[in-house]
C-alpha cells in the first residue's frame, strides 16, 4: 500500500468538519452541476438560487461524511482493499464542504431573481400565482402568441411536480377547461411567474446566463430571446 495514500487518509478524515481554505475555484464550479464561469457569475444568480445550492451542499457532505464514516469503521483489511474510494469520497468532502464560500456569496448577492428551472423548490407556484406559458411548440393551439398568461389552479399532483394553470384566454383546441387550461412540469423552463418573466425581459444578461443552464428546448431558447428583443423595442418605443 502506497503510505502517501494512507497518510493522506489519515489526516484528512480528522479534519473534515472544517472549511478547506486550499480547495480551487474550478473545483468548486464543476461540482455545482451549473454552467458557470466564475464565482462572480455564481453571485449573480441571486440569494434564492444559491440558498438551494448551499442546501444541496450540506445533503451531499452529510451523505458523504456517513458513507465515509463506514468505509472507515470497518476491519484494516477492507479499508486498505478501499482506499482508493475513501481518497475518492475525502476530495469531493472537500470540495463540497465550501458552504462558508457559498454563504459568503449569498450576503453580497442579489435578493430576487428568478430561479433556475432545475434549482425549483417544489411550492413556488401556488393556486392564484400570475405566470407565463411558452406555447410556442403545442401542435393544438389557435393563437398566434408564443406566450400566454394565466393563472395557477389547484388540480393535478399540485405542489407534487406539475403545475396546472388556466389562461386568461382560450388558447387550445382541446376541452381541457374549455380551451384555456393547461400543465406543465415543475421544471419545464417554459412556464414561469410573471414576474421572473418580466425580469427576463428587462435583463439580457441575466437571460443569457439562465438559458445557459437550459438543456435543449431549443425552440423555447430561441423565442424567449426573440421576446425580449420585442420587449426591450417596446419600452424603448414607449419612453420617447
Amino acid at each position: 500500500m502506497d503510505i502517501g495514500d494512507w497518510n493522506y487518509i489519515c489526516k484528512n478524515f480528522k479534519i473534515l468538519k472544517s472549511y478547506p481554505t486550499n480547495v480551487m475555484e474550478v473545483d468548486i464550479l464543476k461540482y455545482v452541476g451549473l454552467r458557470i464561469e466564475n464565482l462572480e457569475e455564481l453571485k449573480e444568480l441571486g440569494r434564492s438560487n444559491l440558498e438551494v445550492l448551499i442546501k444541496r451542499q450540506k445533503r451531499d457532505v452529510s451523505i458523504l461524511k456517513e458513507q465515509l464514516e463506514e468505509l472507515m469503521s470497518k476491519p484494516i483489511k477492507d479499508m486498505i482493499k478501499n482506499k482508493r474510494k475513501i481518497k475518492e469520497i475525502i476530495d469531493k468532502i472537500k470540495i463540497k464542504n465550501t458552504i462558508s464560500i457559498f454563504e459568503d456569496l449569498v450576503a453580497k448577492s442579489p435578493d430576487k431573481r428568478p430561479y433556475i428551472p432545475q434549482l425549483r423548490p417544489y411550492d413556488l407556484f401556488n393556486v392564484g400565482d400570475e405566470v407565463v406559458v411558452y406555447i410556442g411548440d403545442s401542435k393544438n393551439s389557435i393563437v398566434s402568441k408564443r406566450f400566454i398568461v394565466g393563472k395557477v389552479i389547484e388540480d393535478y399532483r399540485h405542489h407534487d411536480g406539475m403545475v396546472s394553470f388556466i389562461a386568461n384566454e382560450k388558447w387550445h383546441t382541446g376541452d381541457y377547461y374549455d380551451g384555456r387550461g393547461g400543465f406543465a412540469g415543475l421544471y419545464y423552463p417554459g412556464i414561469m411567474l410573471k414576474w421572473e418573466f418580466e425580469y427576463l425581459m428587462s435583463n439580457p444578461s441575466f437571460l443569457e446566463l439562465w438559458l445557459r443552464q437550459i438543456d435543449g428546448f431549443e425552440h423555447f431558447k430561441e423565442d424567449i430571446k426573440e421576446e425580449s428583443c420585442y420587449f426591450k423595442n417596446k419600452i424603448k418605443i414607449n419612453n420617447e
